[in-house]
């Protein structure tokens, strides 16, 4: 008697992602103000999509809230400018953590694979993003110019 054994074996698909990542930004640190715990720093990336139709998932392992919330779709071929949103951190202070800071984060395909990227930003206490001045008093006309000047690459919103 001859025994066969036959073993079938399925190769199971492999899939993941395949995006290219840039920098899209005004060539200036995004600034993260630890004070301003609803605003965040906004660093623009284009994301070019290699693979097959998807959405994108973006986040980070260390606690910052980051946008954009739930899944972009970017179609095969398709370049998008995404704009990261990174906020502080709750226990960010500006006591020892301000400068530069490299935010690990990741880009999630539908299918759970994922790549890892980096995107570096200034962490700048709030007394030293902006300046404040005048110029000088003129008595006869009794007028005084203020300005306040954004030293960051920050959106402090809505002027008024």
């Amino acid at each position: 008697m001859v025994f066969a054994a036959f073993a079938v074996f399925t190769a199971g698909n492999v899939y993941a992602i395949n995006v290219v990542v840039n920098d899209s930004g005004s060539g200036q640190l995004p600034a993260l103000i630890p004070e301003l715990k609803n605003l965040p720093a906004v660093k623009p990336i284009e994301v070019t999509n290699l693979g097959a139709n998807d959405n994108f998932e973006f986040y980070n392992l260390i606690g910052h809230r980051m946008g954009p919330v739930g899944n972009v779709l970017i179609v095969q071929g398709e370049t998008k400018i995404v704009d990261l949103l990174i906020y502080p951190k709750e226990e960010m202070g500006v006591v020892g953590g301000t400068g530069n800071f490299n935010l690990q984060y990741f880009i999630k395909g539908g299918d759970g694979s994922e790549v890892e990227e980096r995107a570096l930003i200034k962490v700048v206490p709030f007394n030293e993003a902006f300046e404040i001045g005048a110029s000088s008093f003129d008595p006869k006309t009794n007028n005084i110019e203020v300005y306040i000047k954004n030293k960051e690459d920050f959106n402090f919103g809505k002027s008024r």
